[in-house]
């Protein structure tokens, strides 16, 4: 083999590092001088008949400061493909794919490599998945966008704990054909939940709020002062929707607790908007402040923000009714923690990936939001009438999130649904996978379905509770 100047040889047999032969058999990789002084450095070098060698004692991959795939409990430790990106320390030439780490892991053959090459097969299997549901949008999503008369989308996947891909399609304004880019903001709706409850039991852990504590403690809610219902209300029924309120109060009409606070599941922005003054009021800041210093900026959200902000006007897209005509824009100068979070699914998924690393929040906090709290009804978010339906067995509701149970394993999610715009996602923390998707379309939710359905492979339960209790062309913050 001819090796190029400047360049060296590196074989897996004897895990020797063979430099100054311009030609030789047995090679596995090619090395730059820069990576072969960097091991020098760390390993000794010896001299045979004017060969110098790299005698690497413990193999090429330890070498190659990569000790084990294996590390539990450790927060801390990057991905195995950060961990791959690590080891390529010059140009990328080392370990350009994880086939040569695989093969130098067969031919060690020890304990630790055995389960090494278990973690990365599987990693492997998850990234053909991830390059199938790539390739399956980018077949299918114009088709479905044009059936649905839905202008523009926006797309995150998340393998393995980090954002693989992400797909942008069709227009921000039907009007104006201005295409969807990476950076396109979008109205995220009820998507806004999950990241409030995120701040929420970030105040819960400095231990300035109680989640069993009742509310009234810290604020009464001027709208229900007589109601001796409110005195039972905490913010963990609030983050599960089990206080008691409607989604919204009627138009012109008064608030009311509908049942007895912790009794049973019905959808309510009424009571994350009680439970945002109580945040405010302990916090001493607006929602806004206090999410962008406690989530945004430690997350790296740079477009996200629960307010309007100058460069919306250029990078967020317009909301469509179901004809695909364009409705005027809303500009949120006041926070609502229901639902006016403007952010894009890059943004969204490094939130969701926080989640699935336990990052901003104990483990045992995170295990608490994407965990049953309470079950809900077969095909009903609004359970405010005194009705008696049967519990759903797929789907539930932990702080801020949708549970999906089912043989399969347990999935989070959680739906947008604001006027002209619809959104979703959905993922793993036990697989560090999932999807981001925004659309700017009332019909959004009919074409997220399908993606949703593909990438997972298996029937979303989530949906058909969703199509039950409402029609996917309907608004339902």
């Amino acid at each position: 083999m001819n090796l190029p100047l400047g360049q060296y040889a590196i074989s897996g047999s004897g895990s020797l590092g063979i430099c100054n032969l311009r030609v030789i058999g047995d090679v596995d990789i090619i090395v730059t001088i820069g990576l072969w002084n960097t091991l020098a450095i760390k390993l000794c070098i010896t001299e045979d008949a004017g060969i110098k060698k790299i005698v690497f004692p413990d193999g090429i991959v330890e070498a190659l400061y990569e000790d084990s795939f294996i590390h539990e409990n450790n927060n801390d430790v990057p991905t195995i493909a950060e961990r791959i990106a690590a080891a390529e320390i010059i140009d990328g030439l080392p370990f350009e794919s994880l086939e040569h780490v695989l093969y130098f892991k067969r031919k060690m053959g020890r304990e630790k490599d055995m389960k090494d090459i278990q973690i990365i097969e599987s990693f492997q299997k998850k990234q053909k998945n991830a390059e199938r549901i790539v390739h399956f949008i980018d077949k299918n999503v114009l088709e479905l966008m044009k059936e649905n008369n839905v202008p523009g989308i926006s797309i995150a996947i998340i393998n393995d704990g980090e954002i693989v891909s992400h797909q942008e399609y069709g227009f921000m304004n039907s009007k104006t054909n201005k295409q969807v880019e990476e950076n396109s903001v979008f109205e995220s709706a009820s998507l806004s939940k999950p990241v409030f409850a995120y701040g929420v039991l970030q105040m819960v852990e400095s231990g300035k709020l109680d989640l069993d504590t009742p509310l009234v403690n810290v604020l009464s809610h001027i709208d229900v002062p007589d109601d001796k219902n409110l005195d039972l209300m905490t913010a963990r029924m609030v983050l599960s929707h089990t206080t008691g309120f409607p989604n919204w109060r009627p138009k012109d009409g008064e608030l009311k607790i509908h049942f007895k606070p912790g009794e049973k599941f019905s959808y309510s922005g009424e009571g994350y908007v009680y439970l945002q003054k109580v945040l405010e009021l302990l916090s001493g800041m607006s929602l806004e402040e206090y999410i962008k210093n406690r989530v945004f900026i430690p997350l790296g959200m740079t477009h996200s923000s629960f307010v309007w902000q100058n460069e919306y006007e250029i990078l967020k897209a317009s909301g469509h009714n179901p004809e695909g005509t364009p409705i005027e824009r809303v500009k949120p100068t006041k926070a609502n923690a229901a639902y006016t979070l403007h952010t894009t699914p890059l943004d969204y998924a490094k939130f969701v990936i926080a989640l699935m690393n336990d990052k901003g929040l104990m483990n045992e906090t995170i295990h608490q939001m994407i965990r049953p709290q309470i079950k809900v009804e077969e095909g009903r978010i609004d359970c405010t009438d005194n009705k008696t339906i049967k519990l759903s067995e797929t789907i539930s509701w932990g702080l801020g999130l949708g549970i999906q149970t089912t043989s399969e394993g347990e999935l989070f999610w959680h739906w947008g649904d604001n006027n002209g715009f619809k959104s979703f996602i959905i993922a793993s923390k036990e697989e560090k996978n999932g999807i981001i998707i925004f659309t700017n379309s009332s019909n959004g939710l009919k074409v997220i379905s399908k993606l949703v359905s593909q990438y997972f492979g298996h029937r979303q339960y989530a949906f058909d509770w969703l199509d039950s209790g409402y029609s996917f062309d309907k608004n339902e913050r």
